[in-house]
């Protein structure tokens, strides 16, 4: 197994996930995003009115002539939708419920763009058993959690609603990733006997709903490219 940092396995996949598609991202224009008004333009294609404002209908770049303004699509950009698989970091975590920022993915010539964050409900029982801490003679080991704020996570689209997209991470190939000590900072090393994420500088043991495929870029790449649509 290869074992690296949060910010190894985030470098490492910038073939797949780079600085290029956020670049490209700046330039974008998209869907209900606020082009102009309609005191100032007439709607053309790829733009609509509405409440006195005019939005755009699709990913793409704004265009106009002769007083109106629409969006030009591009076809090599494309939105995340359900089936496909994502990368991203856990932003935030209340009750059973995590919030992850999905990062933009580039395949080829092909872009994939998140709209939304994304919002992962707790991983069924079954999924994390194997994660819970071990109860040692006398004991009480803190209960599991799927995810902690700043872990990198492999998860699967499922829903799409209007705010966010919801993930799952019940499958043995999607969960953490890549994750530091929350203590001390220092990469965690996946401790498949213990079934936990180990600390290599102050020790301390973290658990979480682990991917099957922690810290192996290769076959995290692989995972994600098996799921584009």
């Amino acid at each position: 197994m290869d074992l690296r940092s949060k910010a190894a396995v985030t470098e490492t996949l910038k073939s797949f996930y780079c600085e290029a598609v956020m670049n490209l991202m700046q330039q974008l224009i998209f869907p209900g995003d606020i082009i102009g008004t309609e005191e100032e333009f007439a709607p053309s294609d790829g733009a609509f009115a509405e409440e006195g404002n005019l939005r755009s209908s699709q990913v793409g770049v704004t265009t106009g002539s002769g007083g109106r303004i629409g969006v030009a699509g591009i076809k090599n950009v494309r939105q995340f939708r359900p089936g496909m698989a994502v990368l991203g970091i856990a932003t935030d975590s209340m009750h059973n419920i995590a919030f992850v920022r999905i990062d933009s993915l580039r395949s080829g010539t092909q872009s994939f763009v998140a709209l939304k964050d994304g919002k992962l409900m707790s991983p069924k029982p079954d999924a994390m058993q194997k994660h819970r801490p071990r109860e040692m003679d006398g004991e009480r080991k803190p209960k599991a959690k799927a995810l902690s704020v700043g872990d990198v996570v492999a998860a699967l689209i499922i829903g799409e609603g209007r705010d966010s997209y919801t993930l799952s991470i019940n499958m043995p190939d999607f969960g953490v990733v890549a994750a530091d000590c929350n203590l001390c900072s220092s990469p965690m090393q996946y401790d498949r006997e213990a079934g936990a994420l180990k600390c290599g500088s102050c020790e301390v043991s973290e658990h979480r709903k682990i991917s099957n495929l922690y810290g192996d870029t290769n076959k995290i790449e692989a995972l994600l490219k098996r799921y584009i649509k």
